[in-house]
């Protein structure tokens, strides 16, 4: 939804109705929404089921699944297939994914969409077709990825709770690539991009700096920086460590506060 102005959510013979934003999580690519009741009820839609989740651990290599979505924005598609692997370690735009491996066909506009067991159970939202951990190749066939259930579970959970501190970066874990290209640490977060009126805006960091630690917490791992982040509370002082040009080692401090974004 990155950019978009609004979103619709369109229901079978009732129509489309305005969503608004409850939350969302970029780094895994979720949001929650909602359409009003009065809305669906003034188009005849006085009942809606939801989907259930199933229990992503439960499902083992071999079960079959059906993956849900708009491939190629032709309307409403289904393709079916089987678990290909489990906890793969897959990434995508910097950012590392412990996912399910599926055979069933995820083309562009799947994503977002339900993985779905033999007992109609989400147990997974497609997220990705890969050619290799590091590189998308949308000409490979039977090579899928979905973030399992459980672990949407606990995000929506987490979206749809009290809102939560955010430092403000998009940044990965530095790679021996990174490292010898930029004359870099070997261990760090690498910031390529501040949110304004961020945190992380108003500790003085720039897109190029190295976060190695935060809060006093040591943070060589862009998954180390999201869990100290993540044990904030609204108000917190926290320190922060970074590197600058490669050799210059700063600290700040900063107040984490909630930045309320409705935004799409």
């Amino acid at each position: 939804m990155q950019g978009a102005q609004s979103v619709t959510v369109s229901i079978s013979g009732a129509g489309a109705f305005a969503a608004s934003l409850v939350g969302k999580d970029e780094t895994n690519d979720l949001a929650v929404i909602s359409i009003l009741k009065a809305d669906t009820v003034k188009a005849g839609v006085s009942e809606v089921t939801p989907a259930a989740f199933g229990d992503s651990d439960l499902m083992k290599v071999g079960d079959p699944v059906v993956a849900i979505g708009n491939a190629l924005g032709e309307g409403n598609s289904l393709t079916s297939g089987v678990i290909s692997a489990k906890n793969k370690s897959v990434q995508i735009d910097n950012v590392t994914y412990n996912a399910l491996q599926t055979s069933a066909a995820i083309n562009p506009g799947n994503s977002g969409g339900a993985l779905v067991n033999k007992y109609g159970e989400v147990i997974g939202i497609n997220s990705a077709k890969l050619g290799s951990s590091i590189s998308t190749d949308t000409s490979v066939e039977g090579i899928g990825y979905a973030i399992p259930s459980n672990q949407v579970k606990t995000i929506v959970e987490e979206l749809m709770g009290p809102a939560k501190p955010m430092l403000g970066i998009s940044g990965n874990t530095i790679n021996s690539a990174q490292a010898a290209q930029y004359n870099l640490p070997q261990a760090g977060v690498y910031v390529y991009e501040v949110v304004a009126g961020s945190a992380a805006a108003a500790a003085g960091l720039q897109p190029g700096d190295v976060i190695t630690g935060f809060n006093g917490v040591s943070v060589m791992t862009f998954d180390a920086l999201k869990s100290a982040v993540d044990a904030c509370n609204d108000g917190d002082v926290v320190e922060i460590k970074y590197i600058r040009n490669g050799t210059d080692y700063e600290t700040t401090t900063v107040k984490m506060t909630v930045i309320v974004d409705n935004s799409f």
